[in-house]
């Protein structure tokens, strides 16, 4: 999983991203944060994990997979950032 993020951290980060992407991206990570639990989100600029073949108006997300229900994801912003942040089911 991700490195610990404090949640005022986390919390910033994920305002941060959310104002940096279009309404349709801003719709699609929406949708996926609210198919999962999620925490520890930060800005980064390298993914990890491997490219998913899903496709969003953002384009694909990564996945880096701990278990079967759970790792981190990794989502593209502008300016070549990422989004990443852990999930679980």
């Amino acid at each position: 999983m991700t490195d610990q993020v404090s949640p005022k951290e986390s919390k910033a980060a994920l305002d941060a991203a959310l104002k940096m992407v279009s309404v349709d991206a801003f719709e699609d990570i929406t949708l996926i944060l609210a198919d999962h639990n999620t925490d520890h989100f930060k800005i980064v600029d390298q993914p990890r994990g491997e490219l998913d073949a899903e496709e969003y108006s953002f384009g694909s997300i990564f996945v880096e997979q701990a278990s079967e229900s759970a790792g981190i994801i990794c989502i593209p912003l502008p300016n070549e950032k990422f989004l990443q942040f852990n999930y679980w089911n």
